[in-house]
């Protein structure tokens, strides 16, 4: 596959077809132009190829196929391992059985039919962030370096993977509800998600917002996969390397990490300006260098590293690193340095400390300046860290919303 532009490096995905009788032609087209029926090979841009048989009456032709990220011997290992009969119906089934043992974890009573069945489809919703590019012996791509390599996911004593190596669009915003309900519900899908992005880290040099193909994308901004691994040690799901994963949520919160790629941006110089601003100022002026899709987020920025930072103090108060609570829960209070008490929001600010000016709450567009993906509006209460702090600052309870 093509790179995109949150994907910046190719992806390689190959396949295996097996059919349940012998071809009696084979063929395919490449740039558009069909090519001898006798060809055993076909490549290329815009190319494809058919199968041809000759049946009874009323016969069927079955066809099975298998992808794999590493060989396509690797994709002929997959297919006999996970799929070695032709019962359609039975697939169906096993496959209902699977969706029945997840979804059954959680009972429900009371509510209306339509409103469990509603229930039901966000919970499988839930489930559906995650795609795993190990295959069934546990190797994989490793696409964070220069060049593809095929490793290997940890096995058990049974000789199975531990886990499934796993890619997954960013966490912006899961820990709001899915950190939480992965945590209770779930955990080995947090055991999982950890678990791979501490080998990203590993091998790559950073835990990853949002991995595809095995690449970094810099998808959103901010370090949205600190909350979730936060949530899963204080929730007792440790099944990986703790220092190691702590190192890496430390990392992503410096001028090293993450937070220096933002809105997909691979091509062009790390926004170091922003960081070191933020780490002297306690915020990121808008008026920065800024670049990527989402290159005017100041204020959303400060607000998510002010959180992301009391996450990193809290597991470090656990891990003994009181050094490092220190320095982080500090930050943490950074969300102070973005609110205008006299419009009672938070509101773009500038470097030399003045704010934006014509504000409004709520503006037109996609995305107001200063802010992804939202306004002043959404984004003031974004203080989940301090929540009697936002209070105050709004002048008490009921001036909140």
């Amino acid at each position: 596959m093509a790179s995109t532009i949150r994907r910046p490096k190719d992806t390689w995905v190959y396949f295996a077809a097996k059919f349940n009788k012998a071809m009696d032609d084979f063929g395919g087209w490449e740039n558009k132009t069909v090519i001898d029926e006798n060809t055993a090979l076909i490549s290329g841009k815009d190319a494809g190829a058919f199968a041809q048989f000759f049946t009874q009456k009323n016969e069927q032709v079955l066809m099975k196929v298998a992808i794999a990220y590493t060989s396509i011997d690797q994709a002929i290992k997959n297919m006999e391992l996970e799929l070695p009969h032709w019962d359609f119906n039975r697939v169906v089934k096993e496959s209902q059985d699977e969706w029945n043992e997840w979804l059954g974890r959680i009972d429900i009573e009371g509510g209306t039919k339509a409103q469990q069945i509603k229930f039901y489809t966000d919970v499988w919703h839930s489930l559906q962030g995650r795609r795993t590019v190990s295959d069934v012996d546990g190797s994989y791509c490793d696409m964070t370096g220069d060049k593809p390599i095929i490793r290997q996911v940890e096995l058990d004593q049974n000789g199975q993977p531990k886990y499934p190596q796993q890619n997954f669009d960013s966490f912006y915003g899961s820990h709001w509800a899915a950190n939480i309900f992965w945590s209770l519900a779930y955990p080995e899908v947090m055991d999982g998600l950890v678990n791979s992005m501490v080998r990203m880290y590993e091998h790559g040099g950073l835990i990853p917002r949002g991995p595809s193909g095995g690449n970094y994308t810099y998808v959103m901004i901010g370090s949205s996969s600190t909350p979730l691994i936060v949530s899963a040690y204080n929730k007792g799901i440790r099944n990986y390397d703790v220092n190691k994963a702590y190192e890496g949520i430390r990392k992503n919160a410096t001028i090293d990490g993450i937070r220096i790629r933002a809105g997909y941006d691979h091509e062009n110089p790390p926004l170091l300006d922003q960081m070191q601003f933020y780490f002297n100022n306690g915020y990121v002026a808008l008026d920065l260098p800024n670049r990527g899709f989402h290159k005017k987020a100041s204020t959303s920025m400060t607000l998510q590293y002010a959180y992301q930072d009391w996450c990193v103090g809290q597991m470090a108060k656990v891990l003994g690193k009181n050094d490092d609570y220190e320095l982080f829960n500090k930050r943490a209070f950074n969300y102070n340095n973005v609110f205008d008490p006299e419009v009672g929001y938070m509101r773009a600010r500038l470097k030399d400390g003045s704010w934006k000016p014509d504000f409004k709450p709520v503006e037109e567009g996609f995305e107001a300046d200063g802010f992804c993906e939202g306004n002043p509006a959404i984004y003031t209460n974004y203080v989940p860290q301090d929540p009697a702090g936002i209070i105050a600052l709004k002048g008490g309870g009921t001036k909140l919303y």
